[in-house]
């Protein structure tokens, strides 16, 4: 399996942790740590494995590798922002919640649109 495959069957596995990851399911706080994990796991496969594989590649520019990696960790910012948040505070939960189902759909879009297909072209090439 392509390693671009694996990290898109990541993507696969959080956009279905997204279905139940909203404040009206009974269960949200479960949600809120399932996306940590999975998020997590798919972080850790891209930048530590497969974005090593492509410094240095002449036509994938390192400040949108940094980019990828920095929204990485913002989301796990805000995750672990979300979890500290008394249910309670439910604007701040509301909040939270758009700008991580936000900010993971731009992240998706930009890695299967753009990193994905450009990585598999150099590294197929080289």
């Amino acid at each position: 399996m392509k390693a671009t495959e694996e990290l898109t069957h990541t993507h696969d596995v959080v956009r279905k942790v997204l279905e139940i990851f909203t404040p009206a399911n009974p269960r949200f706080q479960e949600s809120i740590k399932t996306l940590q994990r999975t998020v997590e796991a798919h972080a850790w496969l891209q930048d530590e494995i497969f974005i090593p594989a492509l410094k240095g590649q002449p036509l994938i520019q390192i400040n949108f590798l940094a980019e990828l990696a920095q929204e990485h960790k913002d989301l796990d910012q805000m995750i672990r922002l979300l979890l500290k948040t008394p249910p309670e505070q439910k604007k701040a939960v509301e909040s939270f919640v758009l700008q991580i189902r936000t900010l993971i759909a731009a992240h998706v879009n930009k890695e299967q649109d753009a990193l994905y297909p450009l990585a598999e072209q150099l590294l197929d090439a080289g």
